[in-house]
């Protein structure tokens, strides 16, 4: 007991509290959970994949107190998961409008254009993000903008 009562835990009282008392909790989430995906993922060539190992070495890093380790590792197994059994994302499709259709379809009103146009569907969250990032430049004061969204989840 008295070796106890000397532990100068690295954070605090409460966070060492609450490490013993998850410790067989993150034990079994460490042992239970499916390292050979997360290994798939990390290794690929994906963005996602990449911040998923990120979290996970947070989490690792992380007080216990701040970051529960379990749920972090189970939430990556979801994640990469997902990433490994979404859909492909969208490929550009060739154009085969004729000039005189794209033309038309330029002339939006008198003396108004289409500066950009695009249809996707099935993208991920990075992807949609990515898409955003791209439109950004083109959102000026003067510009409208159709759109049209759906976000779905898995739950």
């Amino acid at each position: 007991m008295a070796a106890l009562a000397d532990i100068q835990p690295v954070t605090s009282m409460q966070a060492l509290a609450k490490g013993i008392a998850s410790a067989s909790r993150v034990s079994n989430a460490m042992a239970d959970n499916n390292w050979a995906l997360l290994t798939k993922v990390w290794s690929g060539d994906h963005r996602d994949g990449q911040r998923i190992k990120q979290s996970v070495a947070a989490a690792l890093s992380a007080d216990e107190l701040v970051t529960e380790l379990a749920a972090a590792v189970k939430r990556a197994q979801a994640e990469a998961t997902r990433l490994l059994t979404a859909p492909p994302g969208p490929r550009e499709q060739p154009e085969t409008r004729s000039h005189a259709e794209r033309a038309n379809e330029a002339n939006v009103g008198e003396g108004r254009k289409v500066l950009k146009q695009r249809e996707a569907r099935g993208l991920s969250a990075h992807e949609a993000k990515r898409v955003l990032e791209e439109i950004a430049p083109l959102l000026r004061d003067g510009v409208t903008v159709d759109l049209s969204y759906r976000i779905m989840d898995d739950d």
